[in-house]
């Protein structure tokens, strides 16, 4: 009976890994491209943002294909300018320096830059399997991690973002497993593998830091809180890892502090909660699917209303009690190593983003692809509970209900990642989210004028890549006198400042709200008689 029951889960599995990258390599170019998605191009082609604005006209109208320009490797951009670029702006240069080499050999394209992020996304698949081994040392377990990770509509999400998060997620997986591996088998080669999976972590992103902290914890831990030669050896590999890291760390100690100020706002703190819920769960299952509105405003904290009215929350609900039967069923049926190994991945990245939350304020705890290293933690919690209650021979009703329970989960997984997968728009797009309706807008005239903001150039690439390739744009600074050209029937604003709005109006220029969320205006020339 438990053959036959093992044999149709592995039939499954196989289908859910189909399924996986089925939806992680396809439908690349729906999406919106927001507008970290753009800096992602902007970058590694080899500009700034500062160039961009510097090199813009002002005052001059400017067709899509100028804008396209800076989103486009040609020949003539060295290496040094994407590094150049890279230095001033990104935490990590290792994902930039990846796709610039796919941009020089296939091409500047959406499904190229998305691509990469999709093609890194299908290591995570056998390295969730590697680091459950380690961590339970059961292939049905392991094959549940993989099979959650597989569906995850989080990690769909992600693998489909032309973003370094993909490539981060990969890193701190591989980097877990080699440091349990190490431990297992403590040799200089297997240390010495686990610098390199820490150097590759922290050129991803220098969040795998507190991943690899967490390692130290936890070896601490494994040898009874005692300094002795395997925390030593810990602490020499490590450091090996930080070293090879310096040269970039260096660049970041010494590189003016550019952390976007919408990230420092103070945040009310039943949002911290609500949105802690929804990311947290959001592994399995993404509340976004019920909701047309995005689910969270990270400028004005206009998130979503939750309400026990709406069946998606008790859907959220049901999944989060699940999660946290899950932490206790490990903490009483598991090992203190397992419970202890699971606690610091999720604990210390947790509290490495929640601390400065509340002692400097801001709002990085609640950005979850921050917190890529919680989310592992928790598919592996997950996977332990549902993968021990399929092995174990429980009284047929309790069997029944945890097959129920089972089923469930994939199912919702499953048909989250399938709806975000044909969306044209998502919550991780954030600022971004409402481009496509405001592209809609601006495509019902043959011949719109698009006014921006130079200071905000970047989201005004971003809608670009949703607007018909006759759509024109003109922008304007602080101190430019605004004056419109004539021959337009239709003439928008975008995303402006308050001071371009007042200008506008200084000019004896009309302006009217046409989608509020996505910061969008019409603007018309008030008849005056001369």
């Amino acid at each position: 009976m438990i053959f036959q029951q093992l044999n149709w889960w592995r039939i499954s599995l196989v289908i859910l890994i189909i399924l996986g990258i089925y939806l992680r390599l396809t439908n690349l170019e729906e999406k919106v491209y927001w507008v970290e998605e753009v800096k992602t191009s902007l970058y590694s082609a080899g500009y700034t943002e500062t160039e961009l604005s510097e090199e813009t006209p002002v005052g001059k109208v400017l067709d899509v294909r100028f804008l396209e320009n800076y989103q486009n490797l040609d020949s003539e951009t060295s290496l040094w300018q994407t590094t150049k670029a890279i230095t001033t702006n990104e935490p990590s240069p290792l994902y930039y320096f990846l796709t610039r080499f796919s941009m020089e050999t296939l091409g500047s394209e959406i499904k190229i830059t998305r691509g990469l992020s999709a093609v890194i996304s299908l290591g995570s698949l056998p390295a969730i399997y590697w680091l459950s081994l380690e961590v339970f040392a059961s292939t049905l377990i392991a094959e549940v991690s993989l099979g959650l990770v597989a569906i995850s509509p989080f990690h769909i999400l992600y693998s489909q973002e032309a973003t370094e998060y993909s490539l981060l997620t990969v890193t701190i997986i591989l980097m877990s497993a080699v440091f349990l591996w190490a431990m297992r088998r403590p040799t200089p080669s297997t240390w010495f593998a686990y610098s390199g999976t820490v150097a590759v972590g922290l050129y991803a992103h220098p969040l795998a830091g507190l991943v690899s902290f967490g390692h130290g914890i936890y070896a601490l831990f494994s040898q009874r809180w005692r300094l002795n030669q395997v925390i030593l050896i810990y602490i020499l590999y490590a450091g090996l890892g930080l070293i090879l890291f310096m040269p970039w760390l260096f660049i970041l100690i010494f590189r003016e502090n550019q952390m976007a100020d919408w990230m420092l706002q103070n945040l009310p703190f039943p949002l911290f909660l609500q949105r802690w819920l929804i990311h947290i769960v959001g592994s399995v299952y993404d509340l976004q699917m019920g909701y047309t509105e995005r689910l969270f405003d990270i400028e004005n904290f206009q998130d979503i209303s939750l309400s026990l009215t709406q069946v998606w929350v008790y859907l959220l609900l049901a999944i989060f009690i699940l999660m946290s039967y899950s932490f206790y069923f490990l903490y009483r049926q598991g090992t203190p190593a397992q419970w202890w190994f699971i606690l610091t991945l999720i604990g210390v990245t947790g509290l490495g983003l929640a601390v400065p939350d509340f002692v400097t304020g801001g709002q990085r705890s609640t950005i979850s692809r921050y917190a890529i290293a919680c989310h592992i933690g928790v598919e592996l919690t997950l996977a332990y509970c549902l993968g021990s209650y399929l092995k174990f021979s429980v009284k047929n009703n309790r069997k029944n209900l945890w097959k129920i329970i089972f089923v469930a989960t994939f199912t919702l997984s499953l048909i989250s990642s399938l709806v975000l997968h044909n969306a044209a728009t998502w919550w991780n797009k954030y600022s971004s989210y409402y481009n496509h309706e405001v592209a809609e807008i601006i495509n019902q005239s043959e011949q719109s004028l698009v006014v921006g903001d130079i200071s905000r150039i970047a989201r005004t690439l971003s809608l670009s890549h949703d607007l018909k390739p006759q759509t024109q744009f003109i922008f304007f600074n602080e101190t430019t006198q605004i004056k419109l050209p004539e021959n337009y029937p239709d003439i928008y604003v975008f995303r402006p400042l308050q001071s371009l709005l007042d200008g506008l109006k200084t000019q004896d220029y009309s302006v009217t709200v046409r989608h509020e969320k996505g910061k969008l205006w019409q603007v018309e020339t008030v008849n005056s008689t001369e």
